[in-house]
């Protein structure tokens, strides 16, 4: 089977290539420097002649904003048609674990909207989500490395060594959550709310359950409401300590329907079903009772 490799000769399209030949198929590298462009279109006709598969794992020469949405846009749309035109079977394309979580990067965005017009061009297709390299590993050290021959993490731990432990544990927490059971994420209030309470329950100190509260009511004064905090991709700063604390309120009711509540999203059902079915509640009626626990009578969203 005649396979072609956009991208063929580059640190995964070479390795690919070899793997390929191995398991007895025709592979094809197509590079610039094997006389193919796929941001030009330049001899895809010819590389594609024949082919059953193409696996394309070409990559932006910039990562800056425009031009890695150009190059993604511009070269997937080019092979595609040349795919179509040569009557390839199966496209294969490769992406990165959870771009969808982070719209607002540029390379991300670009690979989302390469993904889209791979669902969209009626080819058969297969996406790889893959998470970052190991051969990253060496000059993601190196740029961290200071004249010192010592490499420097980047992180701000801050006066207090709490803060930087409580950091540690709500960041580890987002992964093991995002691991857990089953691909889909879980709401960001749900999500940063489970980290927060976590984080607070294993490093505790004085008097900060209290301080947590009072920003909270403090803020939902303020703001006359949750600000939308139940449906937001992404919580606002302001809303964390209520996302903790009705997390916390949550867990105070019926720990296990809690770990049920957080299976239930996981297992692929939304928030709310997963709500009605481990607490028997509509959202409006946890608004409510959120607020009555800390005083805040008649909150709404």
């Amino acid at each position: 089977m005649k396979v072609v490799v956009i991208g063929g000769t580059g640190l995964i399209g070479s390795k690919l290539v070899v793997e390929l030949r191995e398991r007895g198929h025709e592979a094809a590298p197509a590079a610039p420097n094997t006389g193919v462009n796929s941001l030009t279109g330049e001899g895809l006709e010819d590389v594609l002649e024949g082919a059953t598969v193409v696996v394309d794992v070409s990559n932006s020469p910039s990562f800056a904003d425009e031009p890695v949405m150009e190059f993604f846009r511009t070269s997937t749309s080019n092979v595609l048609q040349a795919e179509d035109a040569a009557g390839v079977r199966h496209h294969v394309g490769i992406s990165i674990v959870g771009t969808e979580r982070l719209p607002d990067n540029a390379y991300f965005a670009a690979k989302i909207a390469q993904e889209e017009l791979i669902k969209a061009s009626g080819i058969p297709y297969s996406l790889v989500h893959a998470t970052q390299f190991f051969e990253f590993v060496g000059p993601t050290a190196d740029e961290a490395t200071w004249d010192d021959g010592k490499v420097h993490i980047a992180f701000y731990r801050q006066a207090d060594p709490l803060t930087f432990a409580h950091v540690l544990v709500h960041e580890s927490v987002h992964g093991f959550v995002h691991r857990f059971r089953a691909p889909p994420s879980l709401p960001s209030w749900v999500n940063e709310g489970l980290a927060e309470t976590i984080a607070s329950e294993l490093v505790p100190r004085a008097a900060r359950a209290n301080e947590t509260t009072n920003r909270a009511r403090a803020s939902l004064q303020q703001y006359s409401g949750m600000g939308g905090m139940l449906d937001a991709r992404q919580i606002s700063p302001w809303q964390y300590p209520v996302a903790e604390t009705l997390c916390a309120f949550m867990i105070r009711q019926n720990k296990r329907n809690y770990v049920d509540f957080v299976v239930g999203i996981k297992e692929g059902l939304t928030w709310e079903e997963s709500l009605e079915q481990r607490y028997k509640a509509p959202r409006d009626r946890l608004v409510r009772a959120y607020g009555e626990s800390i005083n805040l009578h008649g909150l709404k969203e």
